[in-house]
């Protein structure tokens, strides 16, 4: 693989107002390929295109406020907001994250129920963590009935697709 072909490319692409490119630049950024890691000025570039509604910056800022990082403080609140956004457009990732906030017995908006809807949308759409997370609920019940079968089917998917935890489950 070539990062710098691949950087160069999503330049060009985002010289001619791909956002989705200018993300992925950003995402370089962020992780210190080819150049440095800049989580701030990576924070800064997803902010942008955050606010022009592009679903998987949004959910880079969610992270970025889940864990405090882009130069910015933790805000469970403020995470939650940019998830929702992106999972609502459709992103698995902020689907996933979604359910996991809703699952949270410790959070303000804890609903088990409409986690496991989160959990179906990014297991639908591929999630690993969200297909883990719903075969956990219908085997404990939780947010849905328990189902076991349901739970068996859930797990050998995801541990198919490569979920080392689902795969440890299944033994």
């Amino acid at each position: 693989r070539s990062y710098n072909k691949a950087l160069e490319l999503y330049r060009l692409a985002h010289s001619k107002g791909d956002d989705f490119a200018a993300y992925m630049e950003a995402r370089y950024l962020a992780e210190g390929v080819v150049f440095p890691a800049d989580p701030i000025a990576a924070h800064e570039k997803f902010m942008a295109l955050a606010n022009k509604g592009l679903a998987p910056a949004q959910n880079a800022i969610g992270v970025d406020f889940q864990t405090g990082t882009g130069g910015v403080q933790k805000d469970f609140g403020e995470a939650f907001k940019w998830f929702m956004l992106a999972a609502i457009k459709g992103e698995p990732n902020a689907q996933s994250q979604v359910g996991t906030m809703l699952k949270d017995a410790n959070s303000e908006k804890f609903s088990p129920k409409e986690s496991v809807e989160w959990f179906r949308k990014g297991a639908t759409a591929g999630n690993l963590n969200a297909q883990c997370n719903l075969a956990y609920a219908y085997l404990n019940g939780i947010g849905v009935k328990a189902d076991l079968q349901q739970a068996l089917k859930l797990l050998k998917l995801a541990a198919n697709n490569g979920a080392y935890y689902c795969q440890l489950q299944l033994g």
